[in-house]
């Protein structure tokens, strides 16, 4: 039974760039003669245009300004200025706003390539480079580099005097997401770890923080087949969020799933019912904002019903789930239109109704089975 697993707080994706975009402004000093002074100050003030729009999220406007800084140092020093590493870097967050991934990645790279042989290029901004360019190749499917580059963003950074601890966890999170949503879950736990070492120290056992550890540590020691000790973390973490959040907060809702999906795998199929009928009760409070969140809880609520034997209690769970994607065609994800026909199909079965579940596998057997809409209360005759 799938878990839930945390939803990601703010990207620690560029969390320093703005800081250490000003870092570069100072350590890049120009070191040309004065006959070269006017081509980096106004190579410098078309960066500083097209980094304020870039603040103000008007990146078209502020591309072909970013365009045209790296353009005029290249023409004026050439491509090894040590200049370059602070323009590349502001071009390609640009292009990464833009979602331009290619570039992005390309002139990431020659800033970073630009730090790696400059003596100018300080740890802060180094370390910046780094995280784009970790989150990058996650995105863009080298998850191996960027396990590489975030690792090694990580280790300088934790090197670093008066680093903000909050925001080092915070970087030893997003890696983790970044890991386990590749499929490392060992090597991401590690990083939850270490997140929840820090969090601990700095704001309590008892913050909201500290349980939305708890809960990707949980995860991953599910994902590593090992249920109880995630089972235990999931524990350890719903009273904090119940405490701090409230009972009905999605992220509450979330442990309860993965509570109820622990118990599921594990066999316990009464404990699931009621971990789940909690995390619907919550969503259900706002179902605008927790559409989705709701129809995959009913859907596995029904399926917890199912173990317990109870079908005629599963069935309207699924029906109910049904209409919701009835309702917001691809409200589900691939493939669960059909995991619920063949779920009520069983239920009907079971409850002596063959030709109702001869029709709704048929329907579970078409093509784009993902997509079709039911008449209005067929499935309830």
């Amino acid at each position: 039974m799938p878990l839930v697993f945390p939803h990601r707080r703010n990207s620690v994706l560029g969390l320093g760039a703005g800081i250490c975009l000003l870092l570069a402004f100072l350590v890049f000093v120009p070191s040309a003669g004065a006959q070269n002074v006017n081509a980096r100050d106004q190579a410098m003030d078309l960066a500083t245009q097209a980094y304020a729009l870039f603040e103000e999220n008007r990146l078209q406007e502020a591309l072909p300004l970013a365009r045209q800084a790296v353009a005029t140092v290249e023409a004026e020093y050439g491509p090894d200025d040590s200049d370059l590493g602070l323009h590349y870097f502001l071009l390609a967050i640009i292009e990464y706003g833009l979602q331009d991934f290619p570039p992005a990645l390309e002139h990431m790279n020659r800033s970073l390539a630009v730090c790696e042989t400059s003596q100018d290029c300080g740890d802060p901004f180094l370390v910046d480079v780094l995280w784009y360019l970790t989150n990058m190749n996650f995105e863009m499917g080298d998850p191996q580099m960027g396990w590489e580059q975030g690792d090694r963003a990580l280790a300088i950074w934790g090197g670093m005097d008066d680093i903000d601890p909050l925001m080092l966890a915070q970087a030893h999170e997003q890696h983790g997401h970044n890991l386990a949503y590749a499929g490392g879950f060992s090597q991401a736990q590690t990083h939850f770890e270490q997140t929840l070492a820090i969090q601990v120290e700095v704001l309590g056992d008892q913050d909201p923080e500290v349980a939305d550890t708890l809960v990707a540590i949980g995860y991953c020691l599910a994902e590593q087949g090992q249920t109880p000790d995630a089972l235990a973390m999931f524990k350890r973490a719903l009273p904090l969020l119940v405490n701090g959040l409230g009972r009905n907060d999605p992220r509450t809702a979330g442990c309860l799933r993965s509570l109820a999906g622990a118990y599921y795998d594990l066999g316990d199929y009464t404990q699931s019912v009621a971990y789940y009928e909690q995390a619907v009760a919550a969503y259900s409070q706002d179902v605008a904002n927790n559409a989705r969140s709701l129809a995959l809880s009913l859907h596995y609520l029904g399926e917890a019903h199912v173990g317990c034997r109870q079908y005629d209690q599963a069935l309207p769970l699924f029906e109910q789930a049904l209409e919701m994607e009835n309702a917001q065609p691809g409200l589900l994800p691939q493939g669960f239109a059909q995991k619920l026909l063949l779920n009520m199909a069983e239920c009907h079965e079971v409850l002596g109704n063959p030709e109702l579940a001869a029709e709704l596998r048929a329907l579970a057997r078409e093509p784009d089975g993902s997509s079709f809409v039911l008449p209005e209360n067929w499935y309830k005759r």
